[in-house]
């Protein structure tokens, strides 16, 4: 990349910092798991909702979805990108490319971060398939650009602070995709990422958080008060100051306080290894970073943000062949996550491609009889693309994410995702946040629930 580039890439972040392509506004956010209401609705749509996608249906119908994966095709697509084979890319491009809608396709590729995999993924294609013309490559890979800017950036933002934490002598472990960069992929452009997350020794994490401060991670802009973080597994978000929406996470743990499982930071810190050249700056063994990647997908993020990421981490860490899989079955087991673990694999093998030992899905268990996992996995899929108007009402959300990772036969109690301390509880359901959607009726949150279930039983 040019320093013309850059140059250009720093002023458009400048006059306009919170736009990072806006396409995403066409797909709604997250479930909102915190209350009972609809998923938060969507945003300015790129594309009216009264616009049909390919088909005549509008591009988020759920009649849009495959009647065995549940999956939009444009999500499949995506997800078929995970994986480094490009002649199965090629193939499901052949199949799905007569219905992509183009502008849904990029609009989940920004919301996975994965536009700069599927833009390589793409140039590698046929001229054209699957409606990538040269103007939408040309757009994709402006996308692209942003983000691998974005990933240089904070890189070399990510080491000029571990040197600062090097010199202070303060022990830190990276997490998640700091760490994969580390192992995993060797290159931060082949994981892209929004965030850093760094556990700090006890003790120290507000010292190392005031020290990121001074490094330019200055801004703190977080809609949760200051004293939720007291109890909470990371302090408040900190962003860097340039405008570039980098975000830096100092965590004490790695769950919040409340949580299910018996998975102690001190195991992570006994097994970590230190990065080369660095004495104080760490990284989890590869058994430790597929478990924790399976919980903050399954558990953390409830199966409905970060699906690309997760995909695409367990097949990096399971390519590479160092993962203990006796242990991590056993593992998952002690410490309560074996069917968090089993959804995390199995997803990754049905929608992503990976190649995930049987006896390892063996070994950690079916939680459910077959034909659910059939119709459970239909609506994690459809779940993750269904807004506010086609009606996926969130307390359905949570039964199925129940019916799913079974939480009290695996030990879990009564902890659930959603069930946050009383201070997220009431920063997450203030009636007067701007943009809250209305509340639904009864006879609406009924009709909708019927006709998602029988959608999942028919496959239609």
């Amino acid at each position: 990349m040019g320093t013309g580039q850059v140059r250009l890439i720093r002023i458009y972040f400048r006059i306009c910092p919170n736009e990072g392509p806006k396409v995403s506004c066409l797909i709604p956010p997250s479930m909102d798991l915190h209350h009972e209401r609809y998923a938060p609705p969507m945003t300015q749509p790129a594309v009216s909702p009264t616009s049909p996608g390919v088909g005549g249906a509008h591009p988020l119908h759920p009649s849009r979805t495959g009647r065995v994966s549940g999956l939009l095709p444009e999500m499949e697509l995506v997800l078929a990108s995970v994986r480094d084979e490009p002649d199965t890319f090629q193939a499901t491009l052949a199949r799905l490319g007569p219905s992509l809608h183009w502008p849904l396709l990029v609009a989940l590729s920004e919301r996975e971060m994965a536009t700069p995999i599927l833009h390589r993924r793409l140039r590698r294609a046929e001229s054209g398939a699957g409606g990538a013309t040269p103007e939408r490559m040309a757009h994709l890979g402006r996308l692209a650009m942003v983000h691998e800017f974005r990933l240089m950036e904070m890189e070399r933002r990510l080491n000029a602070l571990l040197s600062t934490y090097e010199s202070e002598g303060i022990r830190i472990l990276l997490l998640k995709g700091a760490a994969l960069w580390h192992s995993a992929y060797r290159k931060p452009a082949r994981r892209p990422m929004g965030d850093v997350d760094l556990l700090v020794e006890e003790g120290r994490a507000e010292e190392a958080w005031e020290l990121a401060r001074v490094q330019g991670w200055g801004q703190v802009v977080d809609w949760v008060p200051m004293e939720a973080f007291e109890e909470h597994q990371h302090m408040a978000r900190l962003y860097d100051e340039s405008g570039l929406g980098l975000g830096l996470e100092i965590h004490t743990d790695i769950f919040p306080e409340r949580n299910p499982f018996r998975f102690p930071t001190a195991e992570l810190w006994s097994h970590a290894e230190p990065l080369p050249g660095r004495n104080h700056v760490h990284v989890p063994t590869s058994r430790h970073l597929l478990l924790h990647n399976c919980l903050h997908f399954a558990w953390s993020h409830a199966f409905g943000y970060g699906t690309w990421k997760a995909m695409r981490d367990t097949n990096a860490l399971l390519r590479r062949g160092d993962v203990d899989l006796d242990r991590f079955v056993a593992e998952a087991h002690q410490q309560r996550a074996a069917s968090c673990a089993f959804w995390t694999l199995h997803l990754a093998s049905e929608w992503s491609g990976v190649e995930v030992d049987p006896e390892v899905l063996r070994g950690l268990g079916r939680p459910v009889p077959r034909p659910a996992v059939t119709v459970l996995r239909r609506h994690l899929a459809t779940a993750l693309t269904t807004p506010a108007e086609y009606g996926l009402p969130v307390r359905l959300s949570h039964r199925m994410w129940e019916a799913a990772v079974r939480p009290e036969p695996s030990g879990h109690g009564d902890i659930r995702p959603w069930s946050g301390d009383e201070k997220w509880e009431m920063a997450a359901t203030d009636p007067d946040t701007p943009g809250s959607p209305p509340e639904p009726s009864g006879f609406d949150r009924g009709r909708a629930t019927l006709r998602h279930l029988v959608r999942l039983i028919s496959g239609r």
